[in-house]
């Protein structure tokens, strides 16, 4: 169904191997996900910036020089966060938004992390400034370390969203994911850890109609827009912004792609 290619992870890898193994793997990501708007996947070359492996090539700058924050994992590479500053911010742009106050888009959005349990909310990308009213959606692991997804309408104060009501274990990497279909309706949301289903609550307020098309930034790893808040506290490994709703097939596919570049066993 997918043209994907083995991405072996052999140890004592030099330099040009990894980076043709990243691009192995962000290709083979591009080939299940379609029209993929984000594609992050860091590399050892990362200093205040990174470049997303995305068609659109959108610069990620970071609060800080990352290098003493990146890790080899297998054949790929990891930034650790520590929960208070560390973070990534990228210019607001049309097609991270997928509402335009009328209608919504479907959307997809999926991670591999690895959480440190905290007393905060931990966030791992999101479109969303409260200072600013200018929320869109978010997704987090919140303060008890339970997966959520919102999607906010400004205008009318309300949000729709879907929660696993059971914390996700911190302390090993995880691949999660939240898929929206575009119906407007938290019955349109579902989340997945490891490509297996796991929300089980509704999480809404208020009067729903669509998402807006704010100006807010994209942050990987905080929310905010100014001043970021909500920073993730563990280590990001890859964030994929899709413009679909990925189906368990697809989320399935992508597991095994990490696995194989992670040399995980999910």
């Amino acid at each position: 169904m997918y043209s994907i290619q083995p991405v072996p992870n052999p140890v004592g890898l030099r330099s040009i191997e990894r980076v043709e193994r990243t691009y192995q793997f962000a290709n083979n990501i591009l080939a299940i996900c379609g029209d993929t708007r984000l594609l992050w996947v860091p590399n050892l070359t990362d200093t205040t910036t990174s470049t997303s492996l995305d068609r659109n090539a959108r610069t990620i700058t970071w609060d800080a020089t990352i290098a003493s924050q990146l890790t080899v994992q297998a054949s790929g590479v990891s930034v650790s966060f520590n929960g208070t500053s560390d973070e990534a911010d990228m210019p607001d742009t049309a097609n991270l938004s997928f509402g335009d106050s009328v209608v919504d888009e479907p959307f997809s959005i999926i991670a591999w992390v690895n959480q440190t349990a905290t007393t905060g909310i931990k966030a791992i990308f999101s479109k969303f400034d409260t200072t600013g009213a200018l929320r869109e959606y978010q997704l987090v692991l919140d303060a008890a370390e339970k997966l959520r997804f919102r999607l906010y309408d400004e205008s009318t104060d309300g949000y729709i969203g879907r929660l696993y009501n059971t914390a996700l274990a911190a302390g090993g990497i995880l691949f999660v994911a939240a898929t929206y279909n575009g119906n407007a309706a938290s019955s349109g949301i579902k989340l997945y850890s490891a490509a297996a289903a796991i929300d089980d609550t509704d999480d809404n307020s208020g009067t729903y109609v669509a998402m807006e098309n704010s100006v807010t930034v994209g942050r990987l790893y905080s929310s905010g827009s100014g001043t970021p808040v909500e920073f993730f506290s563990g280590t990001g490994f890859c964030t994929v912004v899709v413009a679909k709703e990925l189906t368990r097939d697809e989320l399935w596919a992508l597991k095994a792609l990490g696995n194989a570049y992670y040399d995980l066993t999910l």
